[in-house]
């Protein structure tokens, strides 16, 4: 074809028929080649030799091109976050090598899924932080267990261990029995604001002293979980209407 066109000049008709065929093989070469940078350079050529931008072929080649830059684009993107990924990684595995503290360790290895998505082997890394979530969450719920066992249930040493556990979103597996201990403890003490009412009152039976046991009856009866002391609140109550009925009457502290 080549050697037609030179001999015959490119204004020939058939010259003219030789290069069409010649543009639409490269056009067809072009659809069909899979290496995406051999494909650009074949359209290089193409747009280097046919020149009228205004042809629906040249149009078609042009949006291939376009799309493969952005495809080329999109992947040298996602080459460089891999890489940084992989580095990220690297420096992450450094700092838990290092920490003792497994819910830290979770907590780093949870950022890095938030923050490179596009790792590798993202699901090993779901797994080693969902490792390291299971040990934090045992070891805190052992704690409370631990205070409960040795009695220090009214040092703030325990309600502090058990505000931690629940202010972790991401501790589930003793949610329950930590929820429960803590409802326990409130209504022990609250239970025991309305005893230390009561025996202010026996011991001076005063206006204030009386406001005191109302307040501290109320205040049980709406803030407990489960009534563990509501027969004996409800007998207060019960003297303190009598009370205020003008019969006089001591309350009687149940034990």
């Amino acid at each position: 074809i080549d050697k037609f066109i030179m001999k015959y000049g490119e204004s020939d008709k058939k010259s003219i028929q030789l290069l069409d065929k010649k543009k639409d093989a490269l056009v067809a070469a072009i659809q069909v080649e899979m290496d995406e940078a051999k494909k650009l350079e074949m359209i290089r050529e193409y747009l280097k030799k046919y020149e009228n931008k205004n042809s629906e072929q040249t149009k078609t080649i042009l949006d291939i091109k376009t799309k493969l830059e952005q495809n080329l684009e999109s992947a040298q993107y996602e080459s460089k976050i891999k890489k940084e990924a992989s580095k990220a990684y690297a420096e992450m595995s450094s700092q838990i090598a290092v920490e003792t503290d497994n819910l830290k360790k979770y907590r780093l290895l949870k950022s890095f899924v938030q923050m490179y998505p596009e790792y590798n082997d993202i699901a090993s890394v779901n797994e080693e932080a969902n490792k390291y979530l299971k040990v934090a969450d045992r070891e805190k719920y052992k704690e409370i267990e631990n205070y409960m066992k040795t009695g220090v249930q009214e040092d703030s040493k325990i309600f502090d261990s058990i505000e931690a556990y629940l202010a972790v979103a991401d501790f589930n597996e003793y949610r329950k029995e930590v929820t429960a201990i803590k409802e326990s403890l409130r209504e022990e003490e609250l239970y025991k604001l309305v005893r230390t009412s009561v025996d202010l009152y026996n011991q001076s039976s005063n206006r204030n002293n009386f406001k005191e046991v109302v307040v501290k009856t109320a205040n049980y009866r709406a803030n407990n979980k489960t009534g563990k002391y509501t027969d004996k609140v409800n007998s207060y109550t019960n003297q303190i209407k009598a009370i205020e009925k003008g019969i006089q009457t001591e309350i009687e502290v149940y034990v």
